[in-house]
């Protein structure tokens, strides 16, 4: 981003304090702000991920695509960077690239006796996961079979709250015909995983 100076930091101290010189600079720094905005608007314009709307409008015209009206400008974006990096020649290690550059991790798995492609992206914008087949149909050969996997990890922090509740299991056990010690269990299941047991002896 450009930042243009203040002009009034290049003046000699002879002007300090004297009014209209001060008007005189605020308007020329309204000037130099629209020519900073106005050339960082045309370096924006030279990359299709910063370009402006009339930037991409043209490429979809260009293309033949198709747009809705939900459509963000982030979205049409990705659609028109899309059909830019469909251009041959092509290989794996190639749309491995075009995939990673449109911003998703990618994991590609050959099976060349099945003849098939399995490709997991992570593409978590809305819409982005509908311009992969175009993108398949233009760089794998009509042979393979394209396996597409889309994942999406979320992280997210809750509260979990458990109600205290508790499961009794009492196994009583009675013979005459020797003596020994038998244990009777009895489980409390709760949030703090306690537990408690008694022994009972039979002779």
């Amino acid at each position: 981003m450009i930042e243009p100076t203040d002009l009034r930091e290049l003046l000699p101290s002879y002007y300090d304090g004297v009014r209209e010189m001060q008007i005189l600079m605020d308007v020329e720094n309204q000037g130099a702000k629209q020519a900073a905005d106005a050339t960082q608007r045309v370096k924006d314009n030279f990359y299709i991920q910063t370009a402006h709307e009339e930037v991409v409008s043209y490429y979809e015209r260009f293309y033949g695509i198709n747009t809705k009206a939900d459509d963000t400008l982030q979205q049409r974006r990705f659609r028109v960077l899309v059909r830019m990096i469909s251009q041959p020649p092509f290989t794996k290690h190639y749309l491995q690239e075009q995939l990673e550059m449109l911003g998703t991790t990618v994991r590609i798995t050959e099976r060349p006796q099945r003849y098939q492609l399995e490709v997991e992206t992570s593409l978590n914008g809305r819409g982005e996961v509908d311009e992969l087949p175009y993108l398949f149909k233009t760089m794998v050969p009509a042979n393979i079979e394209v396996i597409s996997t889309n994942k999406i990890e979320i992280q997210a922090e809750q509260t979990i709250y458990l109600a205290h509740s508790a499961t009794y299991a009492r196994v009583y056990t009675t013979t005459n015909d020797f003596n020994a010690e038998y244990v009777s269990e009895a489980v409390m299941n709760s949030g703090n995983a306690a537990q408690s047991w008694s022994v009972i002896a039979t002779k």
